[in-house]
């Protein structure tokens, strides 16, 4: 009979044969010291990732121009010459905003008529890629009450910067017998966000699919493996997806469907580590082959209804930044900010619920799950945070980048915890912490031995 046909008759009685289970996790092998230099480390990388997301550099910077009308000059229209180098595709948008400045002048009221003719030429190199002549806008300029500033003008804006160098002029006329100064502000992305972004996508996406092929190759079996085991292996799956290295097309795409599909896997994956975290928590007194599918589902589908919400708000921001990549939070994503918050607080409290009741045979294996799952809803829940708090939706990518680290960080020590190792190690790691000094026979006191 062979080990597969004495596995199905041991198995209806709650038995297994011996060869059954012959792969363990390596956390019931690991001893309390290796647990907890693992959940340490984790917690580092847990903290950097914080440090970098609260104190890191703004994804968005700007550089302003001032300017002074030649007082000399009794003309109204006043023509203004500015040139732009060192520009990169990894700046990802350009935009050009007009700010005057009415000290000194006497206005009647906070409004006043302005013409603005804008033409530029974008080079790359010596090569001439985009020639720009805009129609002339004819702008109502309101100047808030109380303020010498008026509202921002936009004259330039451009969704994927495909040269090095901008020159171009900017014509502004006003009303009769009135100029102002004021100021040019060209905004856009700190390219070291982009190059930091496709750097850890590529190398997360390598070392997920090197777990990947070493996984395949081990002797996991995933339809008699532990569940957490299992786990590992679809939140590899999600991983590899989720880093999506082909997000680099973003910068030379003028098509917005690439930034959708990011989204789409992105949060995919963050709901799948989010279940992950929690659900492993519920496992209490569970054997591998008490979990079926109806219960993973029945538990899951809570979180497809998150990760609709989640996947929603930021598809709305792309759409709209790709319109004006300056684009503002509305009444549609402060509701949709809202229902993130509600799904988060309602998550937090699920969390706190596991934490609570998990328990498990192998030793430590609670705190450095319970660890984990706290010390990955703090990096998330930090980074919707400051993401709902932003005024620009462009934001939005920078700052969920950390939770797509977040989980990727997490993932890796999930796995290194669960990875398959032979049974034969966790049950000599166990003989040798019950016997310990016991497995020396002693000779007993008195004994003697006679030939009858």
């Amino acid at each position: 009979m062979t080990d597969e046909q004495v596995g199905s008759k041991l198995e209806p009685l709650g038995l297994t044969s011996e060869t059954d289970g012959s792969v363990s996790r390596r956390i019931e092998a690991m001893t309390r010291r290796q647990i907890f230099s693992t959940v340490f480390i984790y917690g580092v990388c847990s903290i950097v990732i914080l440090v970098c997301l609260v104190f890191g550099p703004p994804y968005y910077i700007s550089q302003s121009m001032f300017f002074q009308p030649n007082q000399t000059s009794t003309s109204s229209t006043r023509r203004y010459k500015f040139e732009f180098t060192g520009l990169h595709f990894f700046n990802d948008f350009l935009t050009c905003e007009l700010k005057l400045n009415k000290s000194g002048v006497v206005l009647a009221g906070n409004r006043f008529n302005l013409s603005v003719y804008f033409m530029s030429t974008m080079t790359l190199g010596s090569r001439t890629v985009e020639e720009i002549n805009q129609p002339i806008q004819h702008l109502t300029v309101t100047i808030p009450e109380g303020s010498d500033i008026s509202n921002p003008i936009r004259i330039f804006s451009t969704g994927i910067v495909k040269f090095d160098q901008l020159k171009g002029f900017a014509t502004l006329k006003f009303p009769q017998h009135m100029v102002m100064g004021g100021e040019f502000i060209w905004s856009f992305a700190d390219p070291a966000h982009s190059m930091v972004q496709l750097f850890l996508r590529l190398v997360f996406f390598l070392i997920s699919i090197i777990i990947f092929i070493r996984l395949i190759l081990s002797d996991f079996d995933f339809h008699h493996s532990h569940i957490a085991m299992r786990l590992m292996f679809i939140l590899d799956i999600f991983l590899i997806i989720g880093s999506d290295p082909l997000y680099v097309l973003t910068y030379f795409s003028s098509s917005y469907i690439i930034k959708l599909y990011d989204c789409v896997v992105s949060f995919l994956l963050l709901v799948s580590v989010g279940f992950t975290a929690f659900s492993v928590l519920l496992m209490t007194g569970l054997k591998h082959r008490d979990i079926t599918f109806r219960w993973i589902l029945v538990r899951f589908i809570p979180f497809l209804f998150a990760f609709v919400i989640f996947a929603a708000g930021s598809g709305y921001a792309v759409i709209l930044t790709d319109r004006d990549p300056m684009s503002k939070i509305n009444n549609v994503t402060k509701a949709l900010d809202t229902s993130r918050m509600v799904l988060i607080a309602i998550y937090a409290l699920c969390l706190g619920y596991g934490c609570y009741v998990f328990q498990s045979d192998v030793p430590n294996e609670k705190s450095a799950f319970v660890i984990m799952a706290i010390l990955f809803f703090c990096v998330t829940v930090t980074s919707e945070l400051m993401n709902a708090l932003e005024p620009f939706l462009g934001s939005d990518f920078a700052i969920q980048l950390f939770s797509l680290f977040s989980c990727a960080v997490y993932i890796l020590f999930f796995n290194f915890l669960n990875w398959p190792v032979d049974s034969s190690i966790v049950m000599r790691n166990e003989v040798d912490e019950d016997d310990g000094d016991n497995n020396v026979i002693e000779e007993a006191l008195n004994a003697n031995v006679v030939e009858i």
